[in-house]
């Protein structure tokens, strides 16, 4: 008997040091589930200050997207003033060519008249100056 109860000695020290054995892995276990929970919530927070970071680059990027808009808006404006001066300066050209085309055929007509007179002031003269000799 003594051998049998040798034997479960032996066998509850067994136990016992399996016993103790599985707490520590349980305890390392829970230890291990703490430590990947603190680490997973550590990931969290990172993700959400990217997220953060982004949506604050997003709202530089919607800013300066709005102030593209409205410099193209004012450049259209200004498009739009240039436009109406053209056509202003383009009626104002074609006024200008039509005085130029009148000037041009009234000087035409001015000279025309000029020569027509200096050539009877000369016929005239010339008659004279026949009447003269004679």
């Amino acid at each position: 008997m003594q051998a049998v109860e040798q034997r479960l000695t032996i066998t509850e020290q067994n136990v016992a040091e399996k016993a103790s054995g599985i707490l520590a892995v349980r305890d390392a276990v829970s230890d291990l589930g703490a430590q990947m929970a603190r680490r997973f919530e550590a990931v969290d927070r990172r993700f959400e200050a990217v997220d953060r970071r982004f949506e604050a680059v997003d709202q530089r990027f919607e800013m300066i997207d709005q102030r593209f808009q409205a410099v193209d808006q004012r450049f259209k404006a200004i498009e739009r003033c240039l436009e109406s001066h053209d056509r202003r300066f383009e009626s104002l050209e074609r006024r200008f060519d039509t005085m130029d085309v009148k000037l041009s055929s009234q000087f035409r007509t001015l000279v025309t008249v000029q020569i027509t007179a200096m050539v009877a002031l000369i016929t005239v003269l010339g008659a004279m100056a026949a009447a003269l000799v004679h």
